[in-house]
Parts: C-alpha cells; structure tokens; sequence
C-alpha cells in the first residue's frame, strides 16, 4: 500500500505559531471488532487521525493516519499512547526516526492524583517535545473557563474531559464537550496532530489514585 510520507511526517510536525488545527474529536464505543475508536475530524469533515482503545490492566491506545488499520507494521501506524498499571503518567511514543525498529517518547502527560491536587478538579502537567527531540516544552493548565477568549460562541456541556492548557501565555489545546462522544478539539504551537491527540485521549481514561 502506498503512503503520502510527507503526509505522515505532518502529524509529526509542530504547528507553527498563529496556526491552530481544530475540529471534532468523535468516540464509537461500540465497533464491529469490538474495541472502542476515537477519531479526529476536520472542520472539512476530513479524517485527520485515529486511534484503537485497548483498555485493560495497561491502557494502550494505538494510533494510525487510517480508521480502518492499527497494527504496528501497518505503514498507516503512527505510534501509541500507554498508561502502565498504578501509573498516573500517560506516554506517547512514535518510531525513532533514524531507527523504525525503536521508539521515541514525545509526550509524557502527568495526572495529580487526589492527595496532591489543590483543587478538585483534574490537574496534569504536560512535557512535550518535537520528534527529534531536539526542543521540550512545558505546557500550562488554566482554568477552563479560558476558553471562552478563543471560543466565545460553541457549544459546551460539562465534562471532566474539558480541558484548556496555554504555551507561554497563549492556547495551545483545549477540549471541549458538545454532545455524547462528540468534543470539540483544538491544537496549536508546540504541539503537534500526534501529540494533541494524545493529550485528548489521555483524559478519557482516569490513572489510579486519580
């Protein structure tokens, strides 16, 4: 099957600053395999990224440029998402550019358990890189309420999933809660497609002694 490399290397790459990638970020609990789906689409209705939920004693989230294919040796394979049992960090790892047989950690997503939290809301603390990992960059949570300066006009019920997190005083994600499985989603500078969907995965499934 023949890729789009350079495709593929876009869900790699970070936005460039003044650019944001937005759209609605859709759950199927219920599939013909059986395994639950996420999937990202564009303000176009265009299928950006998505990813196989497997959820046992590790959570794995397997992600692919395809809605249809999620193995490893897939050339559609983009990388995965894991939360190891008793962990409250969330990994996204990508093959290692040089070496496709190794893997890159590009984003590492911290949740505050209840003991440490200051609030009772979710709290987590995010350190991403580019997938050379050359640069790091550390994002900051805000108060959801936020994002009404970005989005003052759409639709948002309630959820522990609604998120809003700034790079260096400006959005760089949020997720929001429209309907039943259906979330607003928008990324910017540093991150890149792989990583913002990663961070919006991440708050689908609680870590323990969260």
């Amino acid at each position: 099957m023949k890729i789009d490399i350079v495709e593929k290397q876009k869900k790699y790459n970070i936005i460039p600053q003044n650019t944001t990638i937005s759209g609605i970020l859709s759950r199927r609990k219920n599939t013909k395999g059986g395994i639950p789906r996420f999937y990202v689409f564009s303000d176009q209705d265009k299928l950006l990224i998505s990813c196989e939920a497997h959820i046992d004693h590790t959570i794995l989230f397997r992600i692919s440029g395809s809605s249809l294919v999620y193995e490893k040796a897939h050339p559609h394979y983009l990388g995965k998402l894991v939360l190891q049992p008793n962990s409250n960090i969330y990994e996204g790892f990508i093959p290692n550019l040089a070496n496709p047989q190794l893997k890159s950690s590009i984003i590492q997503i911290k949740y505050l358990r209840d003991f440490e939290r200051n609030t009772g809301e979710r709290q987590m603390i995010v350190v991403t890189s580019d997938a050379e990992q050359k640069q790091q960059f550390k994002l900051d949570q805000k108060e959801f309420s936020s994002i009404r300066k970005i989005y003052p006009d759409i639709k948002i019920e309630p959820s522990e999933k609604n998120f809003y997190l700034e790079y260096e005083g400006k959005h760089c994600f949020s997720l929001s809660k429209q309907f039943d499985d259906e979330y607003h989603i928008s990324i910017a500078h540093p991150l890149s497609l792989f990583t913002g969907f990663c961070l919006a995965l991440s708050t689908f499934q609680k870590v323990s002694g969260e």
